[in-house]
This record gives C-alpha cells, sequence and structure tokens, in this order.
C-alpha cells in the first residue's frame, strides 16, 4: 500500500485542510468505521487540577459512546462523569467515536496516555483501580526502594554474598563520616577500611 505524505506546518497554519481531507478520504475507502453503540473506550490526552472543579481530564473517544453519569476507569483513576464539555467550551451529554472531551469527576486526576474504558460499576471500578495500584507500588518496589545503608548490608548478609571489597570512604569532617562507619563496621560481609585522607580533611 502507497503511504500518503501530505506537508503541514502548524507554524505557517497550511497543509491542515489537505490533512483532514486525506483522512477522511482514507476512512471512506478503507471503510473505517467505529461502533458508536457501546461502552466508550479511548485515551487521556491532558489531566490537570483545576481550582473549584477539581480533577479533569481531556479524553478522545475511540469507540463507543461517553455520556454524562458513566462510570470510568483510567489507569489508577476512576470516577463518575459529572459533565462533559467539548472543544468549543460548550457542555454535551454525550461524546461518540473520535470526539475530544474534557471530564470532570475523575478522583484522583488520571495520567496523560492513560487509555479508559467505562465499567458497569463503582465496586468494579475500585476494584479495577486497586488492583493497578497494588500492581504500581509492587512494581516500584521490585524496581529500588529507598533504604538505609544498614538494611542494603542485612540483606547481604541473608543472602550470603561473598567476596565483597572492602569498603572505603572519604570525608571531609569527622561528622559527615560517623554515620557511615557504624553501620559498616555491624555488617560481618564488609569490611571498613578509612582512608587516610579522611584523617587529614578532619584534621
Amino acid at each position: 500500500m502507497k503511504r500518503l505524505e501530505i506537508p503541514v506546518s502548524a507554524l505557517q497554519r497550511t497543509g491542515l485542510d489537505r490533512l483532514l481531507e486525506a483522512i477522511q478520504l482514507q476512512a471512506e475507502l478503507l471503510d473505517l468505521k467505529a461502533n458508536p453503540n457501546r461502552s466508550a473506550e479511548g485515551v487521556v490526552i491532558e489531566a490537570k487540577l483545576e481550582r473549584g472543579r477539581g480533577p479533569v481530564g481531556t479524553v478522545l473517544v475511540q469507540r463507543g459512546t461517553l455520556r454524562v453519569g458513566d462510570i470510568i476507569v483510567a489507569g489508577s483513576a476512576w470516577g463518575r462523569v459529572r459533565a462533559l464539555i467539548d472543544d468549543r467550551s460548550e457542555p454535551v451529554t454525550s461524546a461518540g467515536p473520535s470526539v475530544p472531551v474534557e471530564i470532570s469527576g475523575f478522583d484522583p486526576a488520571p495520567e496523560a496516555g492513560d487509555p479508559f474504558a467505562v465499567v458497569e460499576s463503582e465496586g468494579r471500578a475500585r476494584e479495577i483501580t486497586d488492583y493497578r495500584t497494588r500492581k504500581r507500588r509492587q512494581t516500584l518496589g521490585s524496581a529500588g526502594t529507598a533504604r538505609t545503608l544498614e538494611q542494603m548490608m542485612q540483606q547481604l548478609k541473608r543472602s550470603g554474598a561473598q567476596g565483597i571489597s572492602p569498603c572505603s570512604s572519604k570525608a571531609t569532617c569527622k561528622v559527615r563520616w560517623k554515620p557511615l562507619r557504624g553501620p559498616c563496621e555491624r555488617s560481618a560481609t564488609m569490611r571498613w577500611k578509612r582512608a587516610s585522607s579522611t584523617r587529614a580533611s578532619a584534621a
């Protein structure tokens, strides 16, 4: 299939009409259609916290029809749609495929790029978001949770790590060096060797 290229410039405001015409033409030729008679699905384009309105998100509906009162889940956020605002800042009651709308009613605000979908109940929405929150915490924890030096050395001791090189440290003064010395000396898997330059710096 031949690739269609349309030169556009947002700075000069040229080519946008041709781009829209090309998209419509390709949609007709390829018979690209979305079913509006189903639960809405799409993606979050932008999300923010507005004073007086709370968390709001701009979404693009890709399939189905989004209506006021629907319960939606986006990433680890969910909410009931309280209001829909279209791209002309006018309130609407529904939004079909390919329509961007701003939603108020999220708790908390979603993140840009999160897919969203309409679910059947608040209980289902909480179940989904709780699961995603737990998985995210587990992923962040396995990637590297902030721990103290003593906790890391205790973990190495439990795992039976061998052949660890002696720990050498340089400090600008004795006060800054003392907090590091205690945990290292209590560890059986490390030998502490204080650099000679530390004494000179402390002096």
